[in-house]
């Protein structure tokens, strides 16, 4: 099982909703309720749990320097905390919402969505003034579950790098099967791992 962490309750509606294909490896998505508590809640899965984790967080800025600061410093933390399990440690610039709806490569129309000229044009500048005036509607809405919106979402890059760290985790993860709470003292007094009959 890989948890994937995500900041709140929309973030991991959305998840849910791009992240469903059978053919993404086993995960969770979970909302920590917060940068700071995301952060935490992963340092535990890894240390007590020992199962990977991926951490979404919203980079609240989008100059370089101060995303590339945010990476060094929880990736420090996340590392100090991960006691040898495998995690993947992912910023949305500036948050997960604007990331799933623009960016390079992403058209000026969003399915089902009507957007004036204006709003055309300044998705890309300010993205997040027109994605509040525009995305009003919960995300039960039909708009989010219509086929076109998920293959939109699907197709951003974030969704992308996302479904490739569930992949890299999950191959690091068979590869590397850490043991449970006794086996390794069984394999080393020469017990077999099978059940007794």
């Amino acid at each position: 099982m890989i948890y994937l962490i995500v900041e709140g309750p929309n973030d991991k509606a959305l998840m849910e909703l791009v992240l469903a294909p059978p053919s993404l490896p086993e995960h969770q998505v979970v909302s920590a309720g917060g940068e700071s508590s995301a952060v935490s809640l992963a340092a535990s899965i890894m240390m007590k749990r020992r199962q990977p984790v991926i951490v979404v967080l919203d980079a609240d800025a989008t100059d370089p320097e101060d995303v590339r600061r945010q990476e060094a410093e929880y990736n420090y933390l996340l590392q100090s905390w991960s006691n040898g399990t495998e995690f993947d440690l992912i910023f949305a610039v500036p948050d997960l919402v604007c990331a799933l709806f623009t960016g390079p490569g992403r058209s000026a129309s969003i399915p089902g969505v009507q957007l004036t000229p204006e709003q055309i044009d300044t998705l890309q500048q300010d993205p997040r003034s027109v994605l509040d005036a525009v995305l009003q509607k919960p995300i039960a809405s039909p708009v989010f579950h219509s086929e076109e919106m998920r293959a939109y979402l699907a197709s951003s890059p974030i969704v992308q790098r996302i479904e490739g760290s569930l992949n890299r985790l999950s191959s690091a993860t068979e590869t590397r099967r850490i043991p449970a709470a006794g086996e390794a003292e069984a394999v080393r007094d020469g017990a077999s791992l099978q059940p007794h009959a």
